[in-house]
């Protein structure tokens, strides 16, 4: 996987969500995972569909 998230950083977050004090209901790891929810978060869901598709070189045919 040339463009995954590194596993140690999936497994920093992982154990975060488990020995939390306070648990919150998503964790992301960080780096790029970030930076898609906050796009998520802000952009109207069209032009995030086109610029996800785009990032992925997901056609739709």
């Amino acid at each position: 996987m040339a463009q995954g998230v590194d596993p140690n950083v999936v497994a920093r977050t992982v154990v975060e969500a488990a020995t939390g004090e306070y648990p919150r209901l998503h964790y992301l790891p960080e780096g790029t995972a970030r930076v898609v929810a906050l796009f998520r978060d802000v952009l109207p869901s069209p032009l995030f569909d086109f610029a996800f598709r785009k990032q992925i070189q997901m056609n739709e045919d």
